[in-house]
C-alpha cells in the first residue's frame, strides 16, 4: 500500500512573471459566483466540504496561487523528482487509443484518484494493486494531480508514470505554462486543458506548449460553445464531458449530441458517468472513440474486463 500525502496545491514551477486573466466568462454563468482568494485553505477545503460557488473559484485560486506564493523551493523540489524519473520517449495517448479500436478492444482511459467533489473517497484502495490491474487492459491512464478537490498530488503522478508502461494524462486544472511543464517532467504523455477555464489567448499557447515538448492533449469541452472554441485549436483528441464543471450537473443527452458534432479524424474521448456496459455502448453508438473511466473503476477495478469486451 503506497502512503499518499496530498501535496501543497502550488507545488509547481512558479515562472509566470505575470498572472494571465482570468477567463471571460461564458454565457449564462453568474460572475459573481468568483471570487479572488482570500485565504489558500480554507476551512471548507480542509473539510472537504465543496458547493458550486467554492468549487468554480477554485482555477482562479490556482492562478492566485502561482501569481502570489512563487518560491524556489518548489523548483527544486520539481528538478530532483524529474532527476529521479530521467528521460524517455513520449507514449503516444491518442496512438494508444486508436491501437486498442484496431484490435477490436474498446479503448478505456482508467483514472486513478482518491476523491471527488461528488463525495468519492478511495479510502483503502491500494493503489499499487489497482494500477497493476488496470495496465493488463486499459488504452491509458489517467492520473488527478489536483489536490484540493481530488486528493491528488504530483507524487501520485510521478508514481504512476514510472509504475506503468500505458501513456498517462495528467488531469488538472491546468491554467498556467508551469503546470504544462511540470506534467512533462514528472513522466505524463498526454495533458488535460478545459476549454471554459480558458481564454482563447490561454488556451492556444498552453496547447502549443504541451505539444512542442511531444504530448498529447486532451483538449475537454460540454457544450456547443466549448466545441466550436476547441475545433480552432484543430486538436487530435476532444473529450466530452457529461458533468458541466459550473453546476457539477450530468447531461448525457448533451454529451452524446456534442460527440455527435465532432468532425472524423479527431479522437472523440466520453468523460464521466461510466457505470455499465451499457452506458459505454450508448456513448459509442453516438461516436465515442474511447471511455474515461474513474469512480466505478476505482470502486470496482473488475469492471474492466466488462467494459473492454461490451
Amino acid at each position: 500500500m503506497v502512503d499518499l500525502i496530498p501535496e501543497s496545491w502550488y507545488n509547481v514551477v512558479p515562472d509566470l512573471p505575470e498572472p494571465l486573466p482570468p477567463p471571460m466568462d461564458p454565457p449564462g454563468r453568474d460572475s459573481s459566483s468568483i471570487g479572488l482568494l482570500n485565504e489558500i485553505m480554507p476551512r471548507a477545503v480542509l473539510e472537504h466540504q465543496f458547493t458550486v460557488e467554492r468549487w468554480v473559484r477554485i482555477p482562479d485560486e490556482v492562478r492566485g496561487a502561482y501569481a502570489n506564493f512563487g518560491r524556489p523551493t518548489p523548483l527544486l523540489r520539481a528538478k530532483k523528482l524529474e532527476e529521479r524519473i530521467g528521460t524517455r520517449p513520449p507514449r503516444g495517448f491518442a496512438d494508444a487509443i486508436r491501437a486498442a479500436r484496431s484490435r477490436g478492444v474498446n479503448p478505456v482511459i482508467a483514472e486513478l484518484k482518491l476523491a471527488s467533489p461528488s463525495g468519492f473517497r478511495a479510502g483503502d484502495v491500494d493503489v499499487e494493486r489497482y494500477l497493476r490491474t488496470v495496465a493488463r487492459g486499459a488504452a491509458a491512464l489517467s492520473v488527478i494531480t489536483e489536490p484540493v478537490a481530488f486528493g491528488g498530488s504530483y507524487d501520485l503522478l510521478r508514481m504512476a508514470s514510472s509504475s506503468v508502461d500505458l501513456p498517462v494524462l495528467m488531469k488538472d486544472f491546468v491554467v498556467t505554462s508551469g503546470q504544462v511543464r511540470s506534467a512533462h517532467s514528472l513522466g505524463a504523455d498526454a495533458v488535460l486543458l478545459i476549454v471554459r477555464l480558458l481564454r482563447d489567448a490561454e488556451l492556444e499557447l498552453l496547447y502549443s506548449e504541451a505539444t512542442s515538448m511531444g504530448m498529447d492533449v486532451l483538449v475537454e469541452v460540454h457544450d456547443e460553445h466549448d466545441l466550436e472554441r476547441a475545433l480552432r485549436l484543430r486538436p487530435r483528441v476532444i473529450g466530452v464531458n457529461s458533468r458541466d464543471l459550473l453546476t457539477l450537473r450530468m447531461d448525457g443527452e448533451l454529451q452524446r449530441r456534442i460527440l455527435g458534432m465532432i468532425p472524423g479524424g479527431i479522437v472523440r474521448v466520453a468523460e464521466s458517468g461510466i457505470r455499465s456496459a451499457d452506458d459505454l455502448r450508448r456513448l459509442r453508438d453516438s461516436g465515442a472513440d474511447a471511455f474515461l473511466v474513474g469512480t466505478s473503476l476505482m470502486e470496482n477495478p473488475g469492471l474492466l474486463e466488462e467494459l473492454l469486451d461490451a
